[in-house]
Order: structure tokens, then C-alpha cells, then sequence
């Protein structure tokens, strides 16, 4: 059925958006209708759809606008040697919005729930559920789309399996560069539980290679492991900032680095800027086979500030609580300032010693200030220290408030000479009570941060 509506099913702002006062859409309630849509079509889905374990795919390349409806796909299986495997094969500059995808089996080249490649579109409140969701692909691997070239995905989230034989995996992007006219991948308010992602070159809990993103308030939770870069949140990531965002759960490098929230960092392309991970967490158990960091492995011209780690960090020649290595140029400085770890850093290759917050660091343009760690519940040997940048407390001091700053939060600059976390209008940081651990403000859901 075909008929004019105010924007059915449309989130604030669409009609503006598009610059039309009404849409045409037209209602479908079978598989038949979903693969009769037309590529630039506007759609509502008014029901359920149960494929029974069917072949589904919509094989063109779809540019137009579907609505769930709020309503589910179940029940899907593929196997094919094809680039794209997916509900969609190929979305192009489409808006995809309120469905969930349960019970999906999909195998193939670049193969995501959603799409297997996802280029300059728009995926709203999109989720894959159910842990007997499996996803598989040869080249890159994820959640909801395998390939993501662009394009903004908010409100999504995913659970189950994905895998890749020879690429990428992420729970719910493979692989993701820029797109059509520059615009950065984004992922704002999404969530990933009860995942276990498995990557050959790189993997992580959202995406597994990652250029030039930009994730705000993203909440991950998953069991990642790859044989190259692995992390919380994505496994290799070149310049882009995360923000506001959490990684729990096990990151494991068989043969790389591997991080809480990042395995390991480079340079944007077109800005030429370093990764940006500010307010942010990790609850993580880290094991690489080289260098490893409660919030990321290795960082070239990394900026790391307001985090903070619960785990432990194991790995090979340099390894930190926060970070295992940085590195920069005169053109690309580093930055890690106000940080707390908690938890056991072991170095293979320096049996009974202890790193600290940071395990080693080329020191050409960098800014070090401001970060702790637990005296009493680490080690107790050292090989790295800096009497100023690093600075040992015991458990008690960890607690509200630090001594001798008094806070993690501490303008430290003329004439912002003032410490404590809770002595400023806005901070990122609780400095909580005597009985309680530092913990970051206004994070997102659903998850409680650790105490």
C-alpha cells in the first residue's frame, strides 16, 4: 500500500533533512515485499517477517529509506562467496532505522547483520540480537555492516559472534574509512554485549580497523582476540577521537598489540592528527604478544586524558597500565595526563618488574602529567620512573581524595592553581567518598561503572 504520510515512522528532523514536507511510503509485511523494494523507494515494515532459515538478501544496491517499524527479521542463513553478504548487500547514501535482526547466520566476503557494506548511510536504532547470531566473513566482518565507508550509525547495538578468516572483525564494523565528500564513520550511542569477535588482522569490540572515527558515549562489552592489533573498542585506529565511551570484557594479541580500549594507534589521513580517547574507561583483562595498554597498546601521537583502568595488562617489552608505548615526531606529540590505573602490569620481557602507567615513551613533543597507580595492589619492582608524571598511591589515597594533588582534575596552570575533582563547575571526574574509587561523570549505559 502506497500513500502520502507525514513522515511515517520518521525520527525529529527527517522531513527537514530530506527537504520534503511529506514522503511517499509504502507499507510491506512479507519477504516478498522486502525483496520487490525498490532501490530508492521509502518503506515501513508493519509486521514481523520469519524467513525460516532462507537465503534473504535484498541484492541491489538500495539508496532509499526503510523503517522497521520497530519490528523484526528472524531466522536468516547465508552462505555465498559474495563482496557484500547481508540483509543488504550494498547500502549507498540510504537511511536504515528501528528494526532488529534476531537469529542471523551469514558467511561470506564482507558480511554484516545489516549490510555487507554500509557507504555514506544513515543506520538508526538498528539491532542484532540474540547470542545464536553468528557472522562470517573472509575479508572484514561485522555486527552490522562488514564495510562502512562513512556515514553515521546512533542508537544501534549488537550481540553473538563475528568472525573473520583472513580481515577484519568488529562487533559491528569491520572495517571503516571515510566516505563520499570526507564525512568521518560515526557511531554515537551504541552498545555491543555479550560478543565474542575474532579477527585475523585486526579485531575489535566495534570495529576492528578503524580511520579517522569519531565514537561518542559507546558502551562495549565482549571477549576479543585477534592474531594482529586487538582492542575494546577498535583494534587499529588511525587519527579520530573516542569520548565519553567504556570497553569490558578480554582483549587478546596473539602475535600484536593489544588494549583496552585501542591496539594500536597511527595518524589520520586527511588530518594528519593523532587518536584523541578522552573520558573514557576500561574493565579489561589485556594480554598481547608485544607491547599492551590498559587503555591502548601502542600510540603514535595518541592524546589519552581523563581515563581511567581496572585489570590486568600482560604483554612484551613495553607495557602500562594506561598505555604500553608512545611514540611521536616534532609534528606529532603525544599526550597522557590525568589517568588512574588499578591492577597488575606484567612484562615477559622483564620478569618481576612493574611499568606503571606508561611502559616506555619516545620523548620528542609530549605532555605527562597527572597520572596514578595503585602501589598496593601492583607489583612492586619498577624499571620505569617519573618522579613527577607517575606517581604511586596507596589504595586508600586512591580513594577520595588523591594525595598530595587532591584530584585527578587539576588545573595546574596559572590561574587555574586549584586541585580536587569536585572544586570545578562541570568536572569529568567524582571524587565519590572515602570509601569509593574515582569514577568519570555522565558516562552512558548499561553498565555501572567499577567502584
Amino acid at each position: 500500500m502506497v500513500a502520502l504520510l507525514g513522515c511515517v515512522g520518521c525520527g525529529a528532523g527527517d522531513s527537514e533533512n530530506l527537504g520534503l514536507e511529506q514522503l511517499a511510503v509504502t507499507s510491506i509485511s512479507t519477504p516478498a515485499g522486502f525483496l520487490g523494494m525498490s532501490p530508492t523507494g521509502s518503506y515501513l515494515l508493519t509486521a514481523d517477517i520469519d524467513m525460516h532459515g532462507a537465503a534473504l538478501q535484498y541484492a541491489n544496491t538500495f539508496s532509499g529509506t526503510f523503517d522497521g517499524g520497530n519490528h523484526t527479521i528472524r531466522n536468516v542463513s547465508q552462505n555465498t562467496g559474495s563482496a557484500g553478504t547481508g540483509l543488504f548487500g550494498l547500502l549507498l547514501s540510504a537511511t536504515v532505522k528501528n528494526v532488529k535482526l534476531n537469529n542471523f547466520h551469514l558467511q561470506g566476503g564482507a558480511a554484516g547483520g545489516l549490510a555487507g557494506s554500509c557507504q555514506s548511510a544513515i543506520v538508526q536504532n538498528v539491532a542484532v540480537q540474540a547470542t545464536t547470531t553468528t557472522i562470517s566473513g573472509r575479508d572484514a566482518a561485522g555486527g552490522l555492516c562488514g564495510v562502512m565507508n562513512g556515514g553515521t550509525i546512533s542508537n544501534s547495538s549488537a550481540t553473538g559472534s563475528v568472525s573473520s578468516s583472513a580481515g577484519n572483525a568488529g562487533g559491528l564494523v569491520g572495517w571503516a574509512s571515510r566516505g563520499r565528500g570526507s564525512d568521518a564513520p560515526t557511531l554515537s550511542s551504541c552498545s555491543v554485549a555479550q560478543m565474542t569477535v575474532t579477527g585475523a588482522t585486526e579485531s575489535g569490540c566495534m570495529m576492528g580497523f578503524c580511520q579517522e572515527p569519531v565514537f561518542t558515549r559507546a558502551s562495549a562489552e565482549a571477549t576479543v582476540s585477534s592474531s594482529g592489533p586487538a582492542g575494546g573498542i577498535c583494534g587499529t585506529m588511525n587519527g579520530g577521537s573516542i569520548i565519553n565511551s567504556y570497553a569490558k570484557g578480554s582483549v587478546t594479541s596473539t602475535s600484536a598489540e593489544a588494549g583496552g580500549i585501542v591496539g594500536t594507534t597511527g595518524l589520520g589521513q586527511l588530518s594528519e592528527a593523532g587518536v584523541n580517547i578522552t573520558i573514557s574507561y576500561a574493565q579489561s583483562t589485556v594480554t598481547a604478544n608485544t607491547f599492551a595498554g590498559g587503555i591502548a597498546g601502542y600510540g603514535f601521537g595518541a592524546f589519552v586524558e581523563d581515563v581511567y583502568v581496572v585489570g590486568n595488562v600482560t604483554g612484551t617489552a613495553a607495557v602500562g597500565g594506561l598505555v604500553g608505548r608512545e611514540d611521536c615526531t616534532d609534528n606529532a606529540g603525544w599526550v597522557l595526563d590525568k589517568g588512574i590505573y588499578r591492577g597488575d602490569v606484567r612484562d615477559r620481557f622483564r620478569p618481576g618488574a612493574w611499568s606503571g602507567v606508561l611502559g616506555d615513551f619516545t620523548d620528542c613533543i609530549a605532555r605527562w602529567e597527572l597520572t596514578f597507580f595503585d602501589n598496593q595492589l601492583d607489583q612492586s619492582g619498577t624499571y620505569l620512573v617519573h618522579s613527577v608524571s607517575q606517581r604511586p598511591e596507596s589504595t586508600t589515597a586512591l580513594k577520595s581524595p588523591i594525595a598530595p594533588a587532591g584530584g585527578v582534575y587539576c588545573g595546574n596552570i596559572l590561574p587555574e592553581t586549584r586541585c580536587a575533582d569536585n572544586s570545578f563547575g562541570d568536572p569529568p571526574w567524582n571524587a565519590g567518598t572515602s570509601s569509593q574509587h574515582h569514577v568519570l561523570r555522565n558516562m552512558p549505559g548499561p553498565n555501572v561503572q567499577p567502584q
